[in-house]
């Protein structure tokens, strides 16, 4: 490598796209981060040059032509650097030829990413990272020469419990993850590959247990896979077949004497095919119809034991069809399905879908009645006497302690790192959940369906044992550290805030009422609120319904106070009440509050912009005022929103809603119990669910690690309704906001207000930090933007090749005052520049 490296006249990053793709998930993760970039289409990676101009290249899937391929691992042999994101869209002999991993046959859907000490960040500490879509699975050979920056671990594919040992308990726990079984029995887990003689290593995607031979013992299996299955029998692998349909699960009983019936359900499990001779031979395909008439898909299927009123064993059969449980009690399936009781249930939504079910005998009594729920990897365990689930604990964590049953996710060899998993998708899905027909919503929203979640999109896969973990951001971060580690020259990355605030934090309140004549005492409170944070010095957001009598609520004189106080007030667009989610509706809605003084309408929050994102989305667009969105984030108690940092959704067709930003918020009050816990307590409209000295200690503590771990917005939405005791059970806690406000003050968090962020969010995006050379003692670089900016701070790493910052002076060498802050772990330099114009800004970073 020369001894000076030149960057020509642009920064050290260059992206390579797909045809016919710009921006994205990607650059925008670059741009959070701070670091500037150029992006090119996929099919320039052969004009990338070695003596100058980029030294890092990102390349999102595999160029076509094998020349360009080639050319790119040419450039990395010259001194170049690259990260290879979409690696299942590699040639598998080239990934091994790179990195010496080997591809494996199977693929897995989701699942966590482990950082090793290398990629490992505080904000992370021993937390995992939810994956999301699906990938192949990697092997590294033990003798390849590759470093293993973090590791996989797969979702459990198939679960069961039976009597392995033969002591006439059905309590040994089996599970399947990846190309791993879980083998654990009485507090231990013992984790090591899976193969079935004459097959070879396998994942099954569905077992089931039980006895297939009629000696007694709950001691065989049967596992599946595509149109295949083998039965385990007498402690051998026996019998097994290949059928014409896909198999999708499996459903066995205890008959009460005898050989277990085991059926297979097909397809889109909405018929099956019966053995009840263990295996050895199988009826035609029957129909699963519960009404005796019509075909119903299912998911997955068990059985389990227990005692009736009179002291005798009967047995019971739930089947998982599309968010409910069908059961039979042994009088036939009964009608209409129920939902699963598992977690809350966030306006009347069914948010948990469980994955997988099984029933063990773990209390050793000859029952299997101890139920355990899987929603991916999110273990539930019902309690045989309540009836009830506990909160979840996280499969990897309660069955395994270390590196075993993981494999290989983030590699790198010398100059080139390979991301093993589909970060733009898990990235995308944890900030925005998952994508639905938007016409959908309007039906959701009008009651027509069975189940209606229209609030929460994240239903079925988020991970409720890290709802507090902003999961996006840190894959974002970690692909930062990537691109760092990497650079061959210490690399300046934009700051997160204006003049080097550490993080952010800010009160914002929905102004509603939530039954009639309330609007007096909505108005008292709000401006109760109001005073109180102008007293804490805090710039709190305000957004005022305008629908239904919700608009006789607040005045215009009492709407221009709260911005003379500091405050902002802006629109909160009404989809509860209504099924209008146009755009001429946002616009009217809007008009409404500009008609009370307030102009412009900065920003927006609804109700369920997860669910109506496109409808919402271009409603917002098409009024350029509104420049953020605060829809998504935490539920009653709790968190989801995936970033504590301004992001851009993206529409269904594929591009991004580049007029907004959505910011998040991290926590909301208990709301009513009725209206938000319906179904998760008895007498929801009496009990509390969350006390407030457990609502506000959370709320302390997200504070204090986001100002220490996460950089980021951190947000509490206290509604004025619930705050001023008006929403039963809870009672009054004004004071206790007012008190968390002093406390944000007295810990010296800044705040600002949801306007003020987005405006200096869309500001920072403007500019660019290029590097011009770097001769090993200097690093020379600069900065410009479009438009003038006050208080952009630059974060330099004090360390680089050995030597640590000096200093850093202007183009005309005057010095400029460097603040040594621990960021992530690290020791970096932090230099806020008074104001950056249009004039390109050189700057030198000297090292010694």
């Amino acid at each position: 490598m020369p001894d000076t490296i030149d960057f020509g006249a642009g920064p050290a990053v260059v992206v390579f796209q797909p045809a016919g793709r710009i921006g994205g998930v990607i650059p925008e993760a670059l741009s959070q981060e701070g670091i500037s970039f150029v992006e090119r289409p996929i099919d320039q990676i052969g004009e990338l040059k070695a003596d100058s101009g980029p030294r890092l290249a990102i390349v999102i899937g595999a160029p076509a032509n094998p020349s360009a391929r080639n050319s790119l691992r040419q450039w990395v042999d010259k001194g170049g650097s690259v990260i290879l994101l979409w690696c299942d869209q590699w040639p598998a002999n080239e990934l091994r030829d790179w990195f010496g991993i080997e591809r494996q046959s199977e693929d897995v859907e989701g699942g966590y990413l482990w950082p090793a000490e290398e990629l490992a960040i505080p904000g992370l500490s021993s937390e995992c990272l939810q994956l999301i879509g699906r990938r192949f699975l990697y092997r590294l050979p033990a003798d390849a020469q590759t470093r293993v920056l973090a590791l996989g671990s797969a979702h459990p594919a198939a679960a069961i419990a039976f009597d392995a040992t033969r002591d006439g308990f059905a309590d040994d726990e089996w599970f399947w993850a990846g190309q791993e079984l879980y083998r654990y029995s009485r507090g231990r887990t013992l984790i090591g590959p899976f193969e079935v003689p004459g097959i070879g290593p396998v994942t099954p995607t569905t077992a089931g247990s039980g006895d297939f031979t009629g000696d007694g013992f709950r001691d065989n299996l049967i596992v599946c896979r595509g149109h295949s299955y083998a039965i385990l029998r007498n402690g051998a692998w026996v019998d097994g077949g290949n059928l014409q349909n896909r198999i999708r699960h499996v459903l066995t009983w205890n008959p009460g004497t005898g050989i277990w019936p085991i059926q297979l359900f097909l397809e889109d499990g909405s018929f099956f095919i019966e053995s009840l001779d263990g295996g050895r031979t199988w009826s035609s395909a029957k129909v699963f119809a519960p009404d005796g008439k019509t075909p119903v898909p299912t998911d997955f299927g068990y059985s389990y034991e227990y005692l009736d009123d009179s002291g005798v064993v009967r047995v019971a059969l739930n089947l998982f069809s599309q968010g409910a449980f069908f059961s039979n009690f042994g009088a036939g399936w009964i009608m209409p399905p129920v939902l699963p009781n598992i977690g809350p249930k966030y306006l009347y939504a069914n948010v948990i879908a469980p994955t997988i079910g099984y029933a063990s005998d773990a209390a050793r009594t000859g029952l299997r009645d101890q139920i355990s729920l899987l929603v991916y990897s999110n273990v539930y365990g019902r309690d045989p006497v309540s009836g009830t689930f506990n909160y979840p604990l996280q499969f990897h964590k309660l069955y395994s302690a270390g590196p075993a049953g993981r494999h290989p996710l983030v590699v790198n060899r010398g100059r080139a790192t390979a991301v093993l998993y589909d970060i733009e998708r898990t990235i995308y899905q944890l900030q925005q959940g998952l994508d639905h027909d938007p016409n959908a919503a309007v039906i959701m929203a009008g009651g027509l369906t069975t189940f209606n979640p229209v609030i929460n999109v994240f239903d079925d896969w988020i991970d409720y044992t890290q709802l507090d973990l902003p999961q996006a951001d840190l894959h974002e971060r970690l692909l930062r550290v990537m691109v760092t580690s990497l650079s061959p020259a210490p690399i300046p990355r934009l700051w997160y805030w204006p003049n080097g605030l550490r993080s952010v934090a800010s009160l914002s309140h929905d102004v509603e009422i939530s039954v009639p004549d309330q609007n007096t005492q909505v108005a008292t409170e709000t401006m109760r609120i109001g005073e109180m944070a102008k007293e804490a010095k805090r710039h709190d957001t305000f957004f005022v319904l305008m629908t239904g009598t919700d608009v006789n609520t607040m005045s215009r004189k009492d709407l221009a106070k709260l911005e003379a106080e500091g405050h902002q007030v802006t629109i909160h667009f009404d989809t509860f009440g209504s099924t209008d989610f146009t755009a001429a509706n946002f616009q009217m809605q809007s008009n409404l509050l500009r008609e009370r003084g307030v102009n412009p309408v900065f920003g927006n929050r609804d109700h369920g912009l997860s669910w109506l994102k496109d409808y919402l989305g271009y409603a917002i667009m098409s009024q350029p005022e509104t420049v953020y969105d605060s829809s998504f984030g935490g539920g009653p108690g709790y968190s989801h929103c995936g970033s504590v940092l301004p992001y851009r959704l993206y529409s269904l067709a594929g591009p991004a809603f580049e007029s907004f930003d959505e910011i998040s918020h991290g926590l909301m009050d208990i709301a009513d119990g009725d209206f938000y816990f319906s179904q998760l307590v008895p007498n929801p409209e009496t009990s509390m669910v969350l006390p407030l000295d457990d609502l506000f200690e959370r709320a302390q503590q997200m504070v204090l690690r986001n100002h220490s771990a996460y950089y980021g917005f951190f947000d509490c939405l206290f509604h004025p309704v619930v705050v001023a005791g008006l929403a039963p059970p809870i009672p009054e806690f004004f004071d206790r906001v007012k008190k968390l406000a002093q406390f944000m003050t007295e810990k010296n968090i800044p705040s600002l207000s949801m306007k003020d962020v987005a405006v200096w969010w869309r500001a920072r995006r403007k500019v660019q930090v290029s590097l011009r050379s770097w001769d090993r003692k200097t690093l020379r670089f600069s900065a410009v933007t479009s438009a003038p900016l006050d208080g952009v701070t630059l974060v330099i790493p004090q360390r680089a090749d050995g030597m640590q910052l000096q200093s850093v002076t202007d183009g005309n060498g005057g010095a400029i005052a460097i603040n040594p802050a621990v960021l992530d772990g690290n020791n970096y330099g932090m230099v806020t520049l008074p104001r950056l114009d249009t004039n390109t800004t050189d700057l030198a970073a000297t090292y010694a």
